[in-house]
C-alpha cells in the first residue's frame, strides 16, 4: 500500500517549511541544509576534485563571475519573468526552443519577441522542425514571426539526418549576452498554465558561454551571425557563483556526451545524497549509476510524475522505478498533475537545464545543463521545489509498481528501444 512519507534527512528543512510558508516569501529564504554532514571546507575541497575529475573529460569549463541563479517554479512565475528579461533586452535577444504553440501563451511570446524586433533589437529564434509539427496551427508563430522581420530559422528541417532525429530540445533565452533563462518549459498553455515546470535565471558570465552554444545550432540551421556580438559591460561584477555550461550535441562528437558524462561523474563521486526529478526516467546507464551510489550508503531519492504525457513513458517510468527500488533507491511518484521538471541535487551541486534523465537527451538531442556551485540556490531549490514535492508524492515500495506479466512484457520491448523514443 502506498504511503506519503518523507524520508528523515529532510525533516528539519520540510518543518521550515511549513513554519514559514505563512509569513515568508520563498524566494528570498536562505537556509543550510540541517542534514549536511560535510563541512563548507571539505565540500570545497571535495568540489575541487570532482571539477578536476569533469574538466579533465570536457572542454566545458566552469565560470566564476556570476549571480547567484533564481528558479522560478510554474508559468506563472516563470512566464512573467521570461517576458521580464525578453522586454529588458536593450541590444540582443536570442531564443532557442524546441515548441512554439500558437496559443495564447506562445503568441504572447511572439508578440514580445516582435515588439522588441521594432524596438530595434537584434531578435533571432530558433525553433525545432519537428516541435513545430506537434500542432498542425504551429506553422502560424512561425509565419507570423518571420513576417513581423524577426531572423527565425528551423533546427532539424529534415527531420532525419546522418545524426538520427536530432531535434534540439533546448530551452534557452539570452538577452544581451548578460542574462539568460534555461530550463523545461517551452512556448504553449500547458507550459504556463498546467504543467509543473521552471526555468531558472542565470547572469553573468555564465551567459557567454550560452549565447556561444545557441550560436553553434544557429548557424547550423543556416542563420547568419550578427555583425556584433553582445559581450558583457568592462569589470563589471555580478557575483562568485561557479557555474559549468554542458551540452549534448549530436553533431559535435567532443560534446556529445557532455550531459551524460559530466552527471555520471557527480553520481559516482558523490558522498551524502542524491534528490532527482525527472518527467521521463529510461536511460540505463544513469539508473546503474544511482543505484552504485546507493549501495555505497549514498541517500538516493527520485521524484518521478505519477501520470505523464506519454503513455509510453508512464510505462518505461514504472519500470525504471522497479529497478530502483530493488536496489533500495528511494522513489516517490508525484501525484498532482504532469510534472515536466528536470532538476537535480548532488552533494554540493545543482544540476539544472533542457535534459530529461532519458537516452535521447544524454545522446541524440542538442540538450544545455548548466551546473551550480551555490549554498543558497541549492537550499532555495530544496526548500522550494523537491521538499514541497514530496509532500506531494506518495512513495512506493515494489509490490506497489508490480504489473501483470502481458505489461511486463510490454515495459521490457519498450526499455530496449527507449534510445528512439
Amino acid at each position: 500500500m502506498k504511503k506519503k512519507v518523507l524520508f528523515s534527512s529532510l525533516l528539519i528543512s520540510s518543518i521550515l517549511l511549513l513554519n514559514s510558508c505563512s509569513s515568508t516569501n520563498l524566494n528570498t529564504i536562505n537556509l543550510n541544509n540541517a542534514s549536511q554532514k560535510i563541512t563548507a571546507q571539505s565540500y570545497s575541497t571535495a568540489n575541487a576534485v570532482i571539477n578536476t575529475k569533469i574538466d579533465k573529460l570536457m572542454s566545458a569549463k566552469r565560470t566564476f563571475n556570476n549571480a547567484r541563479p533564481i528558479m522560478y517554479i510554474d508559468g506563472q512565475d516563470a512566464y512573467s519573468n521570461m517576458l521580464r528579461v525578453m522586454d529588458e533586452a536593450k541590444k540582443s535577444l536570442y531564443v532557442e526552443t524546441f515548441i512554439f504553440h500558437n496559443d495564447e501563451s506562445g503568441l504572447a511570446v511572439a508578440n514580445k519577441l516582435i515588439e522588441k524586433k521594432k524596438q530595434g533589437i537584434d531578435v533571432k529564434v530558433l525553433v525545432d522542425g519537428l516541435g513545430l509539427k506537434l500542432k498542425k496551427d504551429d506553422s502560424k508563430v512561425y509565419e507570423k514571426l518571420k513576417n513581423s522581420g524577426v531572423d527565425i530559422q528551423i533546427y532539424n528541417k529534415l527531420l532525419v539526418g546522418i545524426h538520427g532525429i536530432n531535434i534540439t530540445h533546448r530551452k534557452v533565452i539570452i538577452a544581451d549576452g548578460e542574462t539568460a533563462l534555461t530550463g523545461g518549459m517551452n512556448f504553449g498553455v500547458e507550459y504556463e498554465k498546467i504543467w509543473h515546470d521552471s526555468m531558472t535565471e542565470i547572469r553573468g558570465e555564465v551567459a557567454q558561454d550560452l549565447q556561444k552554444e545557441f550560436f553553434i545550432d544557429w548557424v547550423r540551421a543556416d542563420g547568419k551571425m550578427p555583425k556584433t556580438i553582445s559581450t558583457l559591460p568592462v569589470n563589471k561584477n555580478y557575483g562568485n557563483t561557479p557555474i559549468r555550461v554542458v551540452v549534448t550535441s549530436a553533431h559535435e562528437q567532443d560534446k556529445r556526451y557532455q550531459i551524460r558524462d559530466s552527471l555520471m561523474t557527480l553520481i559516482d563521486n558523490s558522498k551524502t545524497r542524491i534528490l532527482m526529478e525527472g518527467a521521463y526516467f529510461s536511460d540505463d546507464d544513469l539508473i546503474n549509476a544511482l543505484i552504485r551510489a546507493s549501495k555505497r550508503g549514498v541517500d538516493v531519492n527520485i521524484i518521478i510524475p505519477e501520470k505523464g504525457d506519454s503513455k509510453i513513458y508512464d510505462k518505461l517510468n514504472l519500470y525504471s522505478a522497479k529497478q530502483m527500488l530493488k536496489e533500495k533507491v528511494n522513489v516517490f511518484f508525484y501525484q498532482p498533475r504532469f510534472a515536466h521538471m528536470k532538476a537535480s541535487i548532488i552533494d554540493d551541486f545543482v544540476v539544472v537545464g533542457s535534459a530529461n534523465p532519458d537516452a535521447r537527451s544524454f545522446r541524440e538531442n542538442q540538450e544545455l545543463n548548466v551546473i551550480i556551485e551555490n549554498t543558497e540556490f541549492r537550499s532555495d531549490l530544496e526548500l522550494k521545489l523537491i521538499t514541497k514535492d514530496m509532500y506531494q508524492s506518495n512513495i512506493e515500495n515494489l509490490k506497489s509498481v508490480e504489473v501483470s506479466f502481458p505489461k511486463k512484457v510490454v515495459q521490457s520491448v519498450l526499455e530496449l528501444i527507449d534510445y528512439y523514443l
